[in-house]
């Protein structure tokens, strides 16, 4: 983990990653002995199928296979092990999943849920609306200080992975509500952060919080129906379902997709064609509309 963090930089969420995948890694490994420079290639994908039967995802089981065989490699550098037993195995094909959005009703409806009289709820609007109009992470937003926030200039200035600096405009809408926010209602709470976002105690707001604030006004605004299990699934309203419906908007309103990977912080564009998905009411329109024999006859 050292090694991970000193050397190769990686961020702390990321590394957090790693260490789960590892766990798994030794959970299996203990089993037949767990010394990593007597695993064969056949027992360590033996290891990634049982994964996948015990019912993890295609894109989980190929993240434990980075970390995996980047742990080999750190093994390599310490002279632990002479060759990679992950180099040459094939690595499984994932199923491109298309990211779930709300339509731009459902999204004002959960932006309309929080009032705007109690601090703490103004706090919400103000939270919800910077990740609708920035398409912000939800880690970038609660970690915002408060010198990033240019509203005389309509931007916001976001540090995002890697500590990479970014520009994204924000909006007349947004701009008012958070003013609102940080002018009338974040005194209230007796800050002792430079962060926009506080909690009640007037501590920093964590990413935590943050998505138990969305999933309640999901919950109020009647978006989210499920138990309070906890568990994932496709009707959770998450934070990055506000990013991504970000996105998904800004390219259905005719936005430039370089521009829509500038805002969003992409590295590659090809990351950023994702949300180029068109929906089926979308595609019968366009048809309607340009096909020659699916045009009425007047």
């Amino acid at each position: 983990m050292d090694h991970l963090a000193l050397e190769r930089g990686l961020s702390a969420r990321t590394q957090e990653g790693y260490a789960r995948d590892l766990d798994k890694l030794a959970h299996k490994a203990r089993a037949v002995g767990w010394d990593p420079a007597a695993l064969t290639p056949l027992q360590l994908g033996q290891f990634l199928e049982d994964l996948a039967r015990g019912g993890l995802s295609q894109r989980s089981v190929a993240r434990a296979k980075s970390a995996w065989k980047a742990f080999y490699r750190f093994l390599q550098l310490e002279s632990e092990v002479v060759d990679n037993p992950l180099a040459d195995l094939p690595s499984a094909k994932t199923v491109a999943t298309l990211p779930r959005v709300l339509s731009i009703p459902d999204t004002l409806k959960l932006l309309d849920g929080p009032g705007r009289s109690k601090p703490l709820e103004a706090r919400d609007g103000a939270l919800l609306e910077l990740l609708y109009a920035t398409g912000m992470r939800v880690s970038e937003a609660v970690g915002l200080p408060l010198a990033g926030w240019l509203p005389s200039e309509g931007l916001v200035r976001v540090w995002g992975k890697g500590s990479k600096e970014r520009i994204v405009p924000v909006g007349k809408i947004a701009i008012e509500r958070i003013e609102d926010w940080i002018h009338h209602h974040r005194p209230q709470l007796n800050p002792h952060t430079d962060r926009l976002f506080v909690n009640f105690r007037g501590g920093s707001l964590s990413r935590i919080s943050a998505w138990e604030i969305l999933d309640h006004w999901a919950r109020v605004t009647g978006l989210q129906t499920d138990d309070r299990s906890g568990k994932k699934g496709s009707h959770r309203i998450h934070p990055h379902l506000l990013r991504h419906s970000f996105a998904t908007h800004l390219l259905q309103g005719g936005a430039d997709l370089r521009a829509v990977q500038e805002m969003l912080g992409h590295s590659s564009v090809t990351t950023t064609e994702m949300y180029t998905h068109l929906d089926l009411g979308t595609l019968q329109e366009v048809h309607a509309t340009c096909h020659p024999r699916a045009r009425s006859r007047k």
